[in-house]
């Protein structure tokens, strides 16, 4: 029997089967980690769903008891909005299904819980499609069995390797066997990735107009917002391995197919030419925030109509813009895939094993007098430069020119320079798996992360 779950004076979703969940303490049965809001002036929140085409956002129940306002087993990623000062503690003091008004947020951001997960793709150089097993993880414990430490080649010692793995109980590392606690939670819980690129005219802090889209500005932008970084390589292969789970769009039975993997993957969004995304458009408008993500972004409505260039089947009629998240609906991290690609806080180091960057929060990869495109078995060697949790080796699929499970680039422009993500200039090769190396002065939209002190 289905049942819908109601929030105020409206319905939550009536797709989601909530029958489950009638006597029991916590709407979430994942064992994911309780989101942490800590410290941060985050609101949690739930998208209210007024009619097919609309809806807004609310306050949600952060004790995820009385109602809904996350549950991982069934898609619904923890959803949080960004406040300032006053509007902060004038929403702590409001009741639960208040609606956030738009112009009150600077930001939403998505929880990003502790997992470890079995490795796929240790022993071979190319991975067919398949979920990833996730495994979530009580608080800051580390249950998984591979231990992995930084090998950066330097002068005295040049080599490809980025990075030297064991397992500690099983001796050699196994695919299916082995497993991984995720290196981005090292010592947290989980963490808060922006739902949304940053662009010009953003609303993420109101008295920035124009934000600087190099990695100097990234960084910059993140000093401003307190317990804040740039978006790294590993965090960002996090929410990717994530939505390949059960727990993401992979697991989201709506874009089920049973001989095309094509639906499941983040679907592009090739209308991000001038890097400041449907983010930036969605600040326009007050409530028209609906699964494709806003009547204001057009450019949703059209995505799901354009053909998959990779194998010429066309997206499912109707399932539109969500289909460009994570999770495949509302709650999930949007654009990852897209034409401009997106950049991380990791650096290919140069030949002497240093980079030019200064920040906290970076990855580091080795140095490689290599330049060009993974497209023989003669260049896989580039593929060791990365790292296990980034997202790259885990689910490279062929040895062409595509790359990333057939849908996205593995090149390297650069000898060394900052690590791209989710696009290659060119929406025919992009997928929120594409791994590009370009110059530190590259001009890309970035993300924010938040994690609670």
């Amino acid at each position: 029997m289905e049942f819908i779950v109601k929030i105020g004076n409206g319905i939550l979703d009536k797709d989601i089967n909530t029958s489950y969940i009638n006597d029991i303490e916590n709407y979430d049965h994942s064992n994911a980690n309780i989101p942490n809001i800590s410290n941060l002036k985050l609101i949690p929140v739930i998208y209210e769903k007024t009619s097919d085409t609309e809806g807004y956002w609310i306050k949600a129940d952060i004790n995820n008891k009385d109602s809904i306002w996350y549950d991982y087993d069934h898609g619904i990623w923890a959803n949080a909005v960004l406040l300032n000062d006053s509007n902060y503690k004038k929403y702590q003091k409001e009741d639960i299904g208040t609606e956030i008004e738009i112009g009150d947020i600077q930001g939403f951001y998505v929880w990003i819980p502790r997992f470890k997960y079995y490795i796929v793709n240790n022993s071979s150089y190319t991975n067919y499609e398949r979920m990833t097993n996730i495994v979530f993880e009580n608080k800051n414990s580390s249950t998984g069995t591979i231990l992995c430490t930084d090998s950066i080649s330097n002068q005295k010692d040049k080599h490809i390797f980025s990075e030297k793995c064991n397992d500690n109980v099983y001796h050699h590392i196994y695919d299916n066997l082995s497993t991984y606690t995720h290196p981005s939670f090292k010592d947290n819980s989980g963490f808060w990735i922006a739902k949304f690129v940053m662009g010009e005219n953003n609303k993420v802090l109101p008295n920035i107009n124009i934000i600087k889209r190099n990695i100097t500005g990234a960084i910059e932008i993140s000093e401003k917002i307190n317990n804040s970084h740039v978006l790294t390589n590993m965090e960002y292969g996090a929410v990717l391995l994530l939505s390949n789970s059960s727990y993401g769009k992979t697991g989201n039975s709506l874009y089920s197919d049973n001989n095309i993997h094509t639906f499941k993957r983040i679907y592009n969004n090739s209308y991000i030419y001038d890097v400041t995304g449907c983010s930036s458009e969605y600040s326009k408008s007050s409530k028209n925030f609906d699964d494709s993500l806003s009547k204001v972004c057009v450019e949703y409505n059209d995505l799901t109509d354009l053909t998959h260039y990779s194998n010429g089947v066309k997206y499912p009629v109707g399932y539109k813009g969500a289909g460009a998240s994570s999770t495949g609906n509302v709650y999930g991290v949007y654009d990852l895939s897209n034409k401009n690609g997106e950049l991380t806080s990791a650096f290919v180091a140069k030949e002497d094993g240093t980079i030019d960057i200064t920040t906290n929060y970076y990855d580091l990869y080795s140095y490689s007098d290599y330049t060009g495109s993974v497209s023989s078995s003669s260049n896989i060697y580039n593929l060791y430069r990365y790292k296990l949790g980034d997202g790259t080796r885990e689910h490279f699929r062929t040895m062409n020119i595509n790359g990333m499970w057939n849908s996205g680039v593995l090149s390297q422009n650069k000898n060394s320079g900052i690590i791209i993500r989710g696009g290659s200039g060119d929406i025919k090769n992009a997928s929120a798996y594409t791994t590009i190396i370009e110059g530190l002065n590259f001009v890309a939209p970035f993300r924010l992360v938040l994690i609670s002190k």
